[in-house]
């Protein structure tokens, strides 16, 4: 349904008096408005959005910092605390930590049985490559 010729007018009031963040804020229009502020800001957002279809939230620089830093620590092999681990990227860790302890006991010239170790855990290594590859692509499909 379309918005109604006084709800247009007060939307564009709302968001001239609003001034992209440099006027009053959006739960004091709220509050002007409304009677209530108790939203903090969100009915104005969506009045605005409905009325003029305008975006008048957006999100922090804390957000995209966040997510940067959640992109280097999975980078570096790790896996952030409370995110949720994608399937393949726990695969493509347990193949870099079978990769690393295969060459770890493959140039250590004290260790037994040197050859066999390697070679178990460099196929290891191999195989959880190429689970995540397919994980990741979408091939992987097996009953479980």
């Amino acid at each position: 349904m379309a918005p109604s010729e006084l709800e247009v007018m007060l939307a564009n009031e709302l968001f001239k008096r609003w001034d992209n963040g440099n006027g009053v804020s959006k739960s004091q229009l709220e509050r002007e408005t409304w009677e209530d502020g108790s939203s903090h800001g969100k009915r104005f957002d969506r009045f605005i959005q409905a009325t003029l279809g305008v975006e008048t939230s957006r999100q922090s620089r804390q957000t995209d910092r966040i997510a940067d830093l959640e992109t280097q620590v999975v980078s570096l092999g790790a896996h952030p605390v409370g995110a949720k681990e994608v399937e393949w990227q726990a695969q493509l860790q347990q193949a870099r930590a079978s990769c690393l302890d295969a060459l770890r006991i493959w140039n250590d010239p004290t260790s037994a049985f040197r050859t066999g170790a390697f070679s178990l855990l460099f196929v290891t290594a191999w195989n959880s490559l190429a689970l995540a590859s397919l994980q990741r692509t979408g091939c992987a499909t097996w009953p479980r």
